[in-house]
């Protein structure tokens, strides 16, 4: 959530400052700050605290279009020989877009997974298996309803790097996503426009980048639908983008979750995500 999204959320719940703070264990001298905009550069730990908060009902009430962030709450990196606007790098860092391109990127040592994100380079460490398994599982199932349905899509799963919108400025590499206007994309070395479903599940090192940057940057190249996995609170956060009524809703890993892109062909289990995980941990 942006801190607009929050501060609406807040007002929506009726939530005090004091009620924010004791229900996330945030000071509340710290929430006052965070939400009064005095705070620039909010850890992401706090807002990982809030969030937990506000979007416990958040579902009943709808949800925001993504705005683009003001600041990314995650260090980039330098690599290659462009020529850089700035000198420094923060913590929180300002977006100022068109530094590394495509070339850029290409041109980075075969051994080094990054994201580009509006001209920056961003780490994307290896995941770890419990990652891996669910993203399998949703692709498993995904494939298996566009086979039985002989839907004209194609369903990939990372590491597949997708150029949004055609913007060489932005390469990314999102968990599972299937292409249905052009399928012939995911069949590409890389695919140079978005997809029309991405799933993103979330790992500590990404998961702020996926629920702000990468998910404005997403709804900005005409993706149609974005879950957002959270396998630490199973929880998933389904955003359609062309639903003007119903745009976001949470499920848990105890529920079927409908792919609304199949137009209610196709669904993911994941109760049987969840009992495979208990069986094999």
């Amino acid at each position: 959530m942006t801190i607009e999204e929050m501060i609406i959320a807040k007002k929506r719940l009726n939530l005090t400052n004091q009620e924010l703070a004791e229900k996330s264990g945030v000071p509340v001298s710290t929430v006052a700050k965070i939400l009064g905009g005095t705070t620039r550069n909010p850890h992401p730990g706090t807002i990982r605290a809030l969030e937990s908060v506000l979007q416990t009902k958040q579902e009943s009430y709808g949800t925001i279009r993504p705005v683009r962030p003001s600041h990314v709450a995650e260090t980039s990196v330098v690599y290659g020989t462009s020529p850089r606007k700035d000198s420094t790098e923060s913590d929180d860092l300002v977006m100022q877009p068109h530094y590394n391109t495509l070339q850029d990127y290409l041109s980075l040592p075969p051994d080094k997974r990054v994201e580009l994100i509006d001209g920056k380079f961003y780490d994307l460490p290896a995941p770890g298996g419990i990652h891996q398994l669910i993203c399998s599982l949703i692709w498993h199932q995904l494939f298996l309803c566009i086979e039985e349905h002989e839907m004209s899509c194609i369903a990939q799963i990372a590491p597949f790097d997708v150029l949004l919108d055609a913007d060489v400025y932005t390469v990314v590499e999102p968990d599972v996503m299937v292409f249905c206007r052009n399928p012939r994309e995911a069949l590409k070395v890389r695919a140079g426009e978005a997809p029309d479903f991405i799933c993103e599940v979330l790992s500590p090192s990404t998961a702020f980048r996926d629920r702000h940057l990468k998910l404005f940057k997403y709804s900005a190249a005409g993706v149609r639908e974005v879950w957002l996995v959270d396998p630490l609170h199973k929880v998933i956060d389904v955003y359609d983008f062309k639903d003007t009524e119903e745009p976001h809703k949470t499920y848990t890993f105890s529920d079927v979750v409908p792919v609304k892109l199949s137009g209610g062909k196709c669904s993911i289990d994941f109760r049987m995500i969840d009992a495979k995980l208990a069986a094999w941990e």
